[in-house]
Parts: C-alpha cells; structure tokens; sequence
C-alpha cells in the first residue's frame, strides 16, 4: 500500500453509522471499529468507525465480545468523492429503482385473470394436437430436442437483428444512402420472422409458471407482441416509401424490447424459469452404498439421500438405474411421480426420464437429468459417478428366482 502523506495521516474522520443513514438499529451497546490497517478505535454509543481519509477505503466493525454489530453492516465500503477523499452515503434509492418496480409489477394480482386465461388457451391448444401432433411441436418448442431451452436462443436472433437495423438507420438517416436502409429493412424484416417461434417458445415454457412470475411473463410477453406489431408496421410503412415514420416506430420499439429484456432476465435470475433445477454435482466421486438390494421392488421409485442430494432408484429386470431425484425442469420430486411406458414421469408437469441415461423424452424439461452408476456389493446397492452425461453403467444384478415369484404374487393378490 502506498504510504499516507503526513498531513492527511494525522487526522483521522469518524462518523457515526447512524447519522450517514447506513444503520437504523438502536443505540446500544458498544461497537469496537476496526480500519483495515491501523488501531482500532472505541465509539461511544452506537458504532463510530474512523479511518485515514485518504488510506482506509475498507472498513470491518465488530463488537467487543468479537460478534458482528447488531446492525449486520460487517463490511462498509467507502469510495473516494470526486475532490472530497473519501464518499459518506446512503445506498441510493436509485439502485433498487429497477427491482421495486418488478417487485410491485409482480404483486399486481389483477393481472391473475388475464395471464391465466392465456395460460388455458395455450394448454389447451396443445391437448387438443393431442400426442401426435401437440406433444411433438411443444417438446420442439420447450428445446427438448436442443438439451436447452429453445426460446432464449431464438430471443437473442430477434434483438441482434433489431439492434442491427437500429444502428443502419442511424447511419441511412446521417448519409441518405440507400444501401445503409436496404441493409436495415433486410435486418427488421429477419427480425419480426424470428419473433414468430420465439413467443410461440416463450408461451410453451411460460404456461407451467403460477403466482409471481406469471405475471412477469405476462407483461414481458404483452411487451413483445407490442414490440413485434411496431416493427411490422414499421415494416410496412418502409415498403410504401415512408421510411422517416418507419424508423420513428422501430426506435419507439427499441424502449419497449429493452424493458422485456429485462423482465425476461429477472425471469430466469431471479424466479429460475428456464433454468436447470436438479444439483450440479455428477455424483458421488466414489461408489457409496445407499440401501440393501432386497429392499428395491422392481419397477418402484425410491428415494436415497446422499451428501451430493437425493437419489432415484429404479429397478427393472436385472438391472438398477439411479439418477438425480429433483426434475431439472421445476424442481418436482420424481421419486413422487410414476413410471409410465418404462420410463419415470415427473408429478408436477409431467416431464419424462429415461431411466437408463436421463434423457428426456417428453417435455416440458430441456435439459436431461444426470444419471449415475450402480452396482451391487455383499447385498448393497452402491451408486457413482458415470463416465459422463448420459454415459452411466449399470451392472447386472441376480433375478429373483421362479420358487419366489408366485409367492410373491400371492402376496401381492392378498
């Protein structure tokens, strides 16, 4: 660290948290302020924390017992002020202005009615396509084929292609060159055929959310309509020669995308629509047992808990498969689902498994689910990480023999 001139070293400013507005507990106790380099210092009722002005733009308080303050504010940066050393503020009400607007925007429950009843329609449309055709196109649209969610990929076409005809009819209006305003036209006009599947995508994975983050998708989605019938007006108006008007309404769009953009963000950061639900982890690094072979009935879901999360068993045949239990797509308990057509199905939105390497067969999840290694050992069912996504063994375990199969359907039949 750079040395301190003299005259700046000598004297120390201290201000009480309180009166910068950085804590509103009261004013108990006694808090030890220590600088980031130097000796700590003791304020007197409430915390006062001292520093060099020029030197100490870090500061950490802790009581005198070694606890945190009770206001919580362990870390307290201070940033120099143009010309005035070191800056003493509040948090800005400005920074939170974005996220309390959300916050308000998703409160907003007479916006439950019209986003449901969309959300039916949607439904609907897609029971009615039945399994030939509806299941088909929205596994296509969810990006079940893609390993990931279709419609951010198709969203980053749509605002490269506006952004792009933005900037050509900035410079079509500086030079008046036709070649700057074709360029632009082409650019607006990939943009509104991109943004067909795009909100056809958005609406397949915004139809499984409730509550808050219905109605964030409900207004993001009102925003792209909006955003699409001006760039096609916009479009329209270029074809007949009034390009001027043209590129007003394609800059009024730009507002309008800028917002969707952010509620679609908001979207997936903070209520994790789109995003994969199930752990992170491949597994444990090491074959650990997990439960006794005997006590797996074939072709029923149990559920293990391990250091690395819960587990899904599975035993078919001679075989025993074992994957993460939490559905990638929301977050369901699969081991609460079912198996259906010999694979396992989620309970919440009916997402689909396959058992042996966690592919998805049926949406609405994108992205597979990780399947792990089994085998057995003196009687235990032992789980592991797998070669790689999709890549698990499974060895072969013995078949309970014929004398104990009718028994065990008496059993049953009783």
């Amino acid at each position: 660290m750079a040395a301190v001139p003299p005259s700046r070293a000598t004297a120390p400013v201290v201000r009480p948290l309180q009166e910068e507005g950085l804590c509103h507990a009261p004013r108990t106790g006694q808090h030890t302020c220590q600088p980031a380099n130097g000796t700590p210092t003791l304020g007197s009722g409430h915390a006062a924390i001292s520093w060099h002005e020029s030197c100490w733009p870090w500061a950490k308080m802790t009581t005198s017992t070694g606890a945190d303050p009770p206001c919580g504010h362990v870390n307290v940066q201070r940033r120099p002020r143009r010309g005035h050393g070191i800056q003493y503020g509040k948090m800005r009400r400005s920074e939170m202005f974005f996220q309390q607007g959300v916050d308000m925007l998703s409160r907003q429950r007479r916006l439950d009615g019209p986003a449901t009843g969309l959300q039916e329609i949607v439904r609907r449309t897609y029971r009615a396509g039945g399994p030939t055709i509806g299941w088909r196109l929205a596994n296509a649209l969810h990006g079940t084929w893609l390993g990931h969610p279709l419609h951010p990929v198709l969203t980053d076409i749509v605002i490269g292609a506006w952004t792009a005809g933005a900037v050509l009819d900035t410079l079509d209006a500086l030079t008046q060159g036709e070649v700057f305003g074709r360029c632009a036209d082409t650019a607006v006009a990939l943009g509104v055929t991109a943004a067909l599947p795009t909100a056809l995508a958005g609406l397949t994975d915004w139809q499984h959310t409730s509550d808050r983050p219905r109605r964030v998708g409900f207004v993001h989605a009102l925003l792209n309509i909006t955003a699409t019938v001006l760039q096609g007006t916009s479009l329209v108006l270029r074809g007949l020669g009034a390009r001027r008007t043209g590129r007003a309404i394609s800059g009024i769009t730009a507002g309008a995308l800028a917002v969707s953009a952010y509620l679609g963000s908001e979207m997936m950061q903070k209520y994790r629509i789109g995003v994969d639900r199930a752990p992170v982890t491949e597994g444990p690094p090491t074959f650990i047992p997990v439960m006794r072979v005997d006590e797996l009935p074939e072709n029923e879901l149990r559920q293990v808990t391990t250091a690395e999360g819960p587990i899904l068993l599975v035993r078919q045949g001679d075989r025993i498969y074992a994957m993460h239990a939490t559905c990638t797509h929301m977050g369901g308990p699969l081991a609460q689902g079912a198996i259906v057509d010999g694979v396992v199905q989620c309970p919440w939105h009916g997402s689909r498994f396959a058992l042996a390497d966690g592919r998805v067969v049926r949406g609405p999840a994108a992205f597979p689910e990780q399947c792990l290694a089994t085998r057995v050992r003196e009687g235990m069912i032992e789980v592991g990480q797998g070669a790689g996504l999709g890549r698990c063994r499974h060895e072969r375990v013995p078949v309970p023999t014929t004398e104990t199969q009718p028994m065990a359907a008496t059993v049953a039949f009783r």
